[in-house]
Order: structure tokens, then sequence, then C-alpha cells
């Protein structure tokens, strides 16, 4: 399962970087995927945001800059990965994830 997991946080960074609607299909699909404790549930609202951004041309967040998008999203997978603590973004708190 957790390369299943793997597999689709990957799409869905590929999908973020080309502001492909895809990685909604991608988010949802995580969605089904992953478990319901903290760092499953980071993940899933972190790309759950990156795919409502996407979709609304990042209007909603402020956060705008797909650099900081993009390094946060692969910042996510090392965690979800090896559990290395989150470093300190504001992008965390704008998407739900918790730092704990």
């Amino acid at each position: 399962m957790k390369n299943e997991t793997l597999n689709l946080i990957e799409q869905a960074i590929s999908a973020g970087v080309s502001s492909s609607e895809d990685i909604s299909d991608f988010s949802l699909c995580l969605d089904e995927t992953l478990g319901h404790d903290t760092k499953s549930n980071n993940v899933r609202n972190f790309f759950d945001s990156w795919a409502d951004a996407i979709n609304h041309d990042y209007f909603p967040y402020k956060e705008k800059r797909l650099s900081e998008w993009l390094s946060s999203a692969e910042e996510i997978k090392l965690y979800y990965l090896t559990n290395k603590p989150l470093s300190n973004r504001k992008i965390w708190q704008e998407v739900g994830v918790a730092r704990a």
C-alpha cells in the first residue's frame, strides 16, 4: 500500500508541476488510499489544497508561487516516507497541515 501511495504522490506532483487539472484525480485516489492518521491527513490535505489551487488559478490561497508548492510537495513526500519533521512553512497552516 505504501508503494501505491508513493506512486500517487509522484503522479500528483508531476500533475501539479505542469498545472494539470489531473492533480484532482490523483488527490481523490490518495484520499481513498490513505489512512486516517495525522501523517495521512497531512498528505491528503496538502494535495487536495494543491488541486484546489490549480483548479482556481491559486486565487483562494495566499501562496501563489509554483516553486513553493513544489518544494512543499517534495517535503511532504519525504515526511510521508521517513517521518522527517516538517519545516516551518507558512503554507502548512494555509493548507491544513499539522506540524505535530
